[in-house]
């Protein structure tokens, strides 16, 4: 059983904790991939949530609002990074 080495572990943290303030982690081509599934499944949520309103289900304004947000967020992420 290997001894736990705080100094390596908090190294490592701080190291990845750094990439991602400075931007260079994870990379463009990831982001993007994950702003594009992002907007899928907010386009899904967003339209699942306006069928859920026009059967007149308290689950339908709760569903579209995520989906909203998820794709208002995904979009102004992408413009962030192209």
């Amino acid at each position: 059983m290997n001894k736990f080495n705080l100094k390596e572990h908090k190294y490592r943290s701080l190291e990845f904790a750094q990439k991602a303030a400075s931007g260079t982690y994870p990379t463009i081509k990831i982001a993007t991939i994950g702003s594009f599934v992002g907007i899928t499944v907010g386009m899904i949520l967003l339209i699942a949530g306006c069928l859920g309103i026009a059967i007149k289900s308290i689950w339908g304004i709760g569903s579209a609002m995520a989906g909203g947000v998820a794709v208002t967020s995904n979009l102004i992420n992408l413009k962030r990074i192209k």
